[in-house]
């Protein structure tokens, strides 16, 4: 049956369906390749072996052997990723139909069962070795499935997730490869010393490789020497590794010459029986040796070790002169001895001792690494692997950092004075002196100077500006509900940006269980940021008391890196570490269907004692753990992370009973915050597929008092105005404070108030000078106690008495616009109101010395620089006549709390090209935060996907793509809030999509939300459009939605708005191209036809099953990459057999 299973899933696969599009690339590949197919179930079925044996015996011998088995599993598994990605290259350029419909499945099916299998497939079957009993078995299987086909295939997907599920196989050999030296050498684990205060670094054993590695990668193109240069260097440094966690480290030796050399002390004067022919005062040395010795000195938890690098140097010193006698002074008979060279022998002993927490990790990187680069070098083109590889690699130095734990230096010194007796002169052989001298740079590279950029070497050492990296700390299955029939339930993925700052978040979950796929963004993750994705609800069938859930995630996303430094090369614009990434996870879960716990009565609840203070004060987080039901909850997992200054999260994790009707805290944890920030406290629990989450966070101030805002009014004064200057000034301290505000124009004072202000408040206080014609600059500055706290400065124009205030044109100008908004501050989020205005102050000249008497004008509106709104007056008909000044274009655009700039840039559209000119305007919204009892905690929303409306691919009508979104609220207040309904306000960024999306949705609730607790409220809507163009143009682009919310409901029996504000998320834009090509023009059998050539129907029979089949093979893997070490040998074969 293996045999079956391994013909039919792979070589029917690649042989039989690439060979109907005329391909011979499978067969010459296998037949070079030594059948891999074949060898992937030799090697399976000895990995297993040797796990069983191994973890039931521990015994050492089987390490290697199970790490060489491993290794070559993972080159197995990437080579028929590869092969199964060419010939999904191949199916593509061929012509054969690789989609198929539901219905089309169902006829096929229906015609086998009538008609048996075509007599070609029959003898292409028993060419791959199919006996007559198998093919039998295969036309049973359809006839036995046909009525249950209700899904379309796409064999293009298929193929690439089934390439992608062998470089999961390979990852999962080379964790096992990791498990087994684990399991060897970790027995006797020892505590992990401290690291507070402790700085990461490269670890010096392998600093070189990974220059050389890192160096590669930068360089790397995917080009097949670039791949094998690559991969040459990476299996270096993971011999590298393996010999250090071996401790297998070979001493380094290097012999050298010095051109100087002074003793640390000085030699010291000899006994007065020795008699010196010579002076003292100069020094010879022959060439001396430097020997390293590095030695694992303890195995540390989680795959750590703690070792020590031992540099040793023995230098030789000769003196000038000879000794001549050696006798006793005032003797008579004093012997004379021939002359000999005294040498003084010093040795210098450096002892370092690293910390490096991550060397089992290191280790499966880069296995993992060299896995994603045997897939390239074979012939895997998915671009997804370059992003996978970026990750490994962010990931891979990460876990290269050791810390130094601490360094001594030991200096001895031999004489030979004391050794040299009358008659036998020679060298002395051991130490007269042995004392400690502080660590000398005694350091010396025992390899050749690399020859690369300094900026390279830099930037691959460099652990303290290291772009964020996204990391996937949880995937739990949560259960919405339980059926007699069927459960309902969604996927929660809890994720953390680390060390830095990461965007363009791009979720992607296969369910395995239910057979659904979900998506979704999340914009921007500031550093150690954490965030919970959920998707949408799923379904699956149950029979039983359990069910076992599994599925994939693959998530992408980029790092925010800054500008590259100066040192950079030249076209150099930004570093591979900055490209996109790509993480892939599976989980699996299983679900205990028969208990009957009420999850809605538990409750995790996080409590921070204050919410805002200033630098150097406390704060307290307390987690409570609640149950409402009559029975106690047992085995309840909990995760708690609270942000910590200058160092990474804490996280705090264990397993509590709850009991019944009662509550439990499980953390009390005091923080003192001596730097500014928002910091956050997240618990979770989970249990049985159940999880919550709460969190609490602490604003931490400088103290420092802020001018948040000047107000200038009016903005454009003319000569003799009465300018004002209204400074908003906020103090973030507890306490009261006086101060003194003043107004300098053109470095002059000009007026100055002295004003009180509460803490924690914020007041505006009015300065004012009267206008004089001219530009001048101002500067408005805050002092308190003799001490400036905080200043802002501007430019402001005034108009002399000679100007025309009614002319909107300066001298000479043909035409002006400008920017008119309402409100610039306002409390609360909210929408500001735009006016385009326009003037035609004197006609353009034309062609022929005429005069242009109508003025068209273009333009776009920016939001903090992005494009929110367009305009074409020669659409609108909105044109201007000489003289006339009127409103060319007006809308109404949400705005989130803080400082916004809403800028024009405006042209004409006719006139002389010599006079077609862009102007542009700004102005200034400030909005203030508004408390409501909810707050918005996260949103997450599905990405735009246009096709047609109706179920045929081509239609005349709309295409339309839902649009969903899922907001959720806290009750950041201390009384129950019921909401009754959520209007939400869309508009759109590019404004290529403003016409598609709707202005208005209203959404009923009618729940009651508790202090403490959230809710989820989805908006559900479609965008629809008719232009074609305009989506083709869009296709595979990114939009930005800005939602304006404002929540109803009641609190103490009375009518308020509890929620209201201004959001935006980053989503996709995906079109069906081929209906959007379709309906374009051409003729619609033409493209069925060239996209999907339909050639022999009856070959989707075997896809069918190899289909089925494939199940069987991803349960076993599964089983394989989630289960547990010591699964016995005999179950192993089995689920083989039975696959």
């Amino acid at each position: 049956m293996r045999k079956a299973v391994g013909v039919f899933l792979i070589i029917l696969l690649l042989g039989s369906i690439v060979a109907a599009a005329g391909s011979t690339a499978y067969a010459t590949s296998v037949d070079a390749q030594n059948d891999p197919y074949e060898k992937f179930w030799e090697i399976l079925n000895r990995e297993s072996e040797l796990v069983v044996r191994l973890n039931a015996t521990g015994n050492t011998t089987l390490v290697n052997e199970l790490i060489q088995n491993s290794r070559l599993g993972a080159e197995n598994a990437a080579n028929i990723s590869a092969l199964i990605w060419q010939a999904l290259e191949e199916l593509k350029t061929s012509g054969v139909k690789t989609f198929y419909t539901a219905e089309e499945l169902r006829e096929m099916a229906q015609n086998i069962s009538q008609n048996g299998l075509p007599q070609e497939t029959v003898e292409a079957l028993k060419a791959q070795g199919w006996t007559d009993e198998q093919i039998q078995a295969l036309e049973e299987y359809i006839v036995k499935n046909a009525d249950e086909i209700n899904e379309d295939f796409n064999m293009t997907a298929f193929l690439e997730d089934f390439s992608m599920a062998f470089i999961d196989v390979a990852f999962k050999y080379n964790e096992y490869g990791a498990w087994a030296l684990k399991t060897g050498y970790w027995k006797n684990i020892e505590e992990a010393p401290s690291t507070a205060g402790l700085s990461l670094q490269v670890n010096p054993i392998l600093k070189r490789s990974w220059i050389e590695t890192y160096a590669s990668y930068y360089n790397y193109s995917g080009d097949s020497m670039d791949i094998e240069t690559f991969y040459s260097n990476v299996r270096g440094l993971n011999k590298l590794i393996n010999a250090l966690i071996l401790d297998r480290i070979k001493p380094k030796e290097k012999e050298y010459e010095y051109t100087k050399f002074m003793p640390p002390h000085p030699i010291p004067r000899p006994p007065r029986n020795i008699t010196l022919n010579g002076s003292i005062s100069k020094y010879l040395h022959p060439p001396s040796k430097e020997t390293e010795v590095t030695k694992v000195e303890k195995r540390a938890p989680n795959g750590g070790l703690v070792f020590t690098i031992e540099r040793t140097k023995i230098v030789k010193v000769y003196s000038d002169f000879l000794i001549k006698d050696i006798g006793r002074s005032g003797d008579a008979d004093v012997k004379s001895t021939p002359e000999v060279w005294c040498p003084e022998t010093w040795i210098t002993i450096n002892r370092t001792v690293y910390y490096w927490p991550s060397a089992l990790e290191a280790y499966e990187l880069s296995s993992n690494i060299m896995a994603l680069l045997e897939a390239k070098k074979r012939g895997n083109n998915n671009p997804e692997i370059d992003k996978i590889i970026n990750q490994k690699m962010a990931e891979l130095k990460q876990s290269l950092g050791v810390y130094m734990i601490y360094s001594t230096s030991e200096i001895k010194r031999v004489s030979c004075y004391d050794n040299i007796k009358p008659g036998q002169p020679r060298p002395m052989n051991g130490a007269d002196i042995e004392e400690t001298v502080p660590v000398g740079n005694t350091s010396n590279d025992f390899q050749e100077p690399l020859n690369l950029p300094e900026w390279l070497i830099k930037e691959a050492l460099d652990m303290e500006n290291t772009p964020g990296v996204l990391s996937i700390n949880g995937i739990h299955v949560v259960v919405d509900r339980n059926d007699a029939s069927e459960i309902k339930y969604h996927v929660e993925i809890s994720m953390v940006a680390k060390y830095n700052s990461v965007s363009k978040i791009r979720v992607n979950v296969s369910d395995k269980t239910s057979g659904g796929t979900d998506t979704g963004t999340i914009s921007y993750l500031g550093p150690d940021e954490e965030e919970t994705w959920r998707s949408g609800k799923f379904s699956a069938r149950v029979s039983g008391s359990s069910i076992r859930i599994t599925g994939n995630v693959k998530i992408t996303y980029r790092p925010v890196c800054s500008s590259p430094p100066t040192s950079f090369k030249d076209g150099q614009t930004l570093s591979r570490e900055c490209q996109d990434r790509t993480i892939t996870r599976s989980y699996s879960e299983t679900i205990d269907l028969g208990f009957s716990l009420d999850w809605s009565k538990v409750d995790v609840i996080v409590t921070a004692s204050r919410h805002n203070i200033v630098e150097g004060e406390s704060v307290t987080y307390t987690v409570k753990v609640k149950n409402g039901n009559s029975l106690p909850v047992d085995g309840v997992k909990y995760r708690v992370t609270v942000s910590l200054p200058q160092f990474d999260p804490k996280n705090y994790s264990g397993t509590v009973t709850i009991p019944a009707n009662g509550e439990k805290t499980i953390l009390t944890k005091t923080v003192a915050y001596p730097d500014s920030g928002t910091y956050l406290a997240r618990a979770t629990i989970s249990w049985n597929g159940h999880t919550k989450s709460a969190s609490d966070k602490v604003i931490v101030t400088t103290g420092t008092l802020v001018i948040s805002d000047v107000d200038v009014s009016p903005r454009n004064p003319d000569d003799g105005d009465r300018v004002r200057f209204d400074v908003s000034i906020r103090n973030p301290s507890s306490r009261s404070r006086s101060l003194n505000v003043k107004l300098f124009i053109d470095g002059v004072k000009e007026s100055s108030r002295t004003v009180s202000i509460g803490g924690n408040d914020e007041s505006t206080t009015t300065l004012t000078w009267t206008a004089t014609a001219g530009n001048h600059n101002w500067r408005v500055e805050v002092w308190e106690g003799g001490k400036l706290e905080d200043s802002r400065s501007g430019s402001i124009e005034v108009n002399s008495d000679e100007s025309d205030p009614s002319a909107p044109c300066s001298n000479g100008e043909y035409w002006t616009a400008w920017l008119e908004v309402s409100p610039t501050k306002m409390v609360g989020e909210g929408k500001v109101h735009v006016k385009i205005m326009a003037s035609y102050c004197n006609a353009l000249p034309d062609v022929g010395g005429g005069k242009i008497n109508l003025l068209y004008l273009e333009g776009s509106v920016y939001l903090d620089g992005k494009e929110i709104h367009t305009f074409d007056t020669n659409t609108n008909g909105n044109y201007l006549l000489v003289d006339e000044t009127k409103v060319i274009e007006e809308f109404d655009w949400p705005v989130s709390v803080g400082n916004h700039n809403i800028k024009l840039k405006i042209k004409n559209t006719n006139g002389l090209l010599d006079y077609i000119k862009t102007k542009t305007d700004s102005v200034s919204v400030r909005v203030l935060p508004s408390e409501y009892s909810l707050e918005l905690t996260e949103i997450s929303c599905s990405n735009l996907n246009f096709n047609f409306e109706a179920s045929n691919y081509y239609t005349q009508g709309s295409y339309v793509s839902p649009i969903e979104c899922t907001l959720k609220f806290r009750n950041a207040g201390d009384t129950q809030v019921y909401v009754k309904e959520l209007s939400a306000d869309i508009s759109v960024s590019p404004p290529d999509l403003e016409k598609t999306i709707p202005d208005h949705i209203a959404v009923s609730v009618n729940e009651n939300v508790n202090p403490g607790e959230a809710i989820p409220v989805q908006i559900q809507s479609k965008a629809t459009t008719t232009d074609r163009q305009m989506l083709l143009r869009v296709d595979g682009t990114m939009a930005t939605l800005y939602i304006g919310y404002m929540i109803e409901g009641i609190i103490n029996g009375a009518n308020k708005i509890v929620g209201k504000g201004v959001t935006e998320i980053t989503i996709g834009i995906n079109v069906d191209t081929r209906t959007a090509w379709a309906d374009y023009g051409y003729d619609t059998a033409t493209i069925f036809i060239s996209f999907v050539k339909i050639t022999k129907a009856t070959k989707i029979a075997k896809i069918m099953k190899t289909a089925g089949k494939l199940t069987g093979v991803l349960t076993f893997l599964d089983k394989f990459v989630n289960g547990i070490p010591n699964i016995p040998k005999n179950i192993v074969l089995e689920i083989i057999s039975n696959t």
